[in-house]
């Protein structure tokens, strides 16, 4: 990414991203739990969906 920081610099935004992530991670799939479910769900489909086309029989 281009960034000149010392290694504590380097550290400190280590850490404070991790937080940041789990924090936005944890109320993600707080508020979203059923709402989690139903994207993995549209996920997987699509996922199939291109297995499918990719590697299904040929017309």
């Amino acid at each position: 990414m281009g960034l000149r920081t010392g290694l504590v610099e380097t550290v400190a935004i280590g850490i404070l991203g991790a937080l940041a992530g789990g924090l936005v991670l944890r109320m993600i799939l707080t508020v979203g739990g059923w709402l989690g479910g139903f994207v993995g769900a549209v996920l997987g489909a699509m996922v199939l969906i291109w297995l499918w086309q990719t590697y299904g029989p040929r017309r």
